[in-house]
């Protein structure tokens, strides 16, 4: 069994012998399960062959991403707790704190607000929000291998992954 990233993929079940089940269906984004025969079948069809039975749809799925490390610091979207990866704009966020005036001697003498407002707060509305936020991806193939990774080093399935921090 495969799970893909996909847009508008109803059609090409609808319209050939593949079959897959949706288990997330989102505004911008849909999760489906696959057969490993049907995954292989997708793979080796033709554009124009998609196009074809799927003219409005796109899919994509991946192993995981390049992204170094694994993902090992809580942020909150959603309302749920989610280990994910800072991106790097907070190294930019550490540089500016080493010169600020609440540090004294190496320690931060502000508060947690004061900490949050220099080194910003992990808490996002959604899960595509952080992704394009705090990553930096918006491209599907990019969406696609992050969250591959985000939901296997969180013990998720990538419909789960979506429909909890998605919704």
């Amino acid at each position: 069994m495969k799970e893909i990233l996909a847009e508008n993929l109803q059609p090409l079940f609808d319209n050939s012998d593949l079959s897959g089940k949706c288990t997330y269906r989102g505004k911008l984004y849909e999760v489906w399960e696959v057969s490993d025969k049907d995954f292989e079948n997708m793979c080796s069809m033709s554009e124009e062959d998609f196009e074809k039975l799927c003219p409005e749809g796109m899919w994509r799925s991946a192993v995981g991403s390049n992204m170094g490390g694994c993902p090992d610091v809580q942020y909150e979207i959603k309302d749920n707790k989610l280990f994910a990866w800072d991106g790097n704009k907070r190294s930019d966020y550490e540089t500016e704190c080493e010169e600020c005036s609440d540090k004294n001697n190496g320690i931060c003498d502000g508060n947690e607000q004061d900490f949050e407002e220099c080194y910003g707060k992990r808490k996002y509305n959604s899960l595509l929000e952080y992704l394009c936020e705090e990553i930096g991806a918006s491209q599907p193939r990019n969406v696609c291998a992050l969250a591959v990774d985000l939901a296997r080093y969180n013990n998720l399935t990538l419909g789960e992954l979506f429909t909890k921090y998605e919704g």
